[in-house]
């Protein structure tokens, strides 16, 4: 019964702050949204803020990346790995990723904690990248330009409803979105024919 509620609790306050933002919510809102009394906050998780970071413990895929991590891949097949991941789990768990989004652009004393629960996966992205230029598969100048690039093209496509009228609505199954991301972004790192 306990975890039914933390969990109704923790639902209602990935909906809100997904929606509205983490200072925009209210304790008394995600409790009126999961049926709860807002003592429960303090009681289970010790405020707001611990019920926010709660949340990334419970919907965050931790450890989920670091299965690739131990393993030994090639700077593409680890790239390709990557990116179906964090395609999957952005599918999964959209607001989650709005929220993390929001955090970021909005440079929120939160920021730091959230980088805690990515680091790993992207410092492993940035050294495949770094790899493949040193194994001569990738071609770029600057390894910061290179990585940033990638990553907007993971993280930030197709996410919020301003781009919709823009879209025909087709992105496809999880495989195909996949391939069509890890196709563009390994042909941006290849050297071209040209050179």
């Amino acid at each position: 019964m306990d975890s039914d509620i933390k969990l109704k609790i923790l639902q209602a306050a990935k909906n809100r702050f997904a929606s509205q933002g983490f200072d925009g919510t209210t304790v008394r809102q995600i409790c009126e949204d999961a049926g709860a009394n807002q003592a429960l906050v303090s009681y289970y998780f010790g405020g707001k803020e611990n019920m926010f970071f709660t949340m990334f413990d419970t919907f965050f895929p931790a450890g989920l990346y670091s299965k690739y991590l131990s393993e030994t891949y090639t700077p593409e097949e680890g790239i390709r790995r990557m990116i179906k991941e964090v395609i999957a789990y952005r599918m999964r768990e959209p607001k989650m990723v709005q929220i993390i989004q929001q955090e970021i652009l909005l440079d929120t004393e939160r920021t730091v904690r959230i980088r805690e629960y990515v680091s790993e996966s992207w410092m492993q992205l940035r050294e495949w990248i770094r790899e493949g230029k040193e194994q001569g598969a990738f071609h770029y100048q600057s390894l910061d330009s290179a990585f940033m690039s990638t990553l907007g093209i993971i993280l930030f496509q197709r996410v919020c409803s301003f781009w919709k009228p823009f879209l025909s609505g087709d992105e496809g199954e999880l495989e195909q979105m996949t391939e069509e991301v890890v196709s563009f972004v390994l042909r941006g790192l290849r050297p071209s024919i040209d050179e």
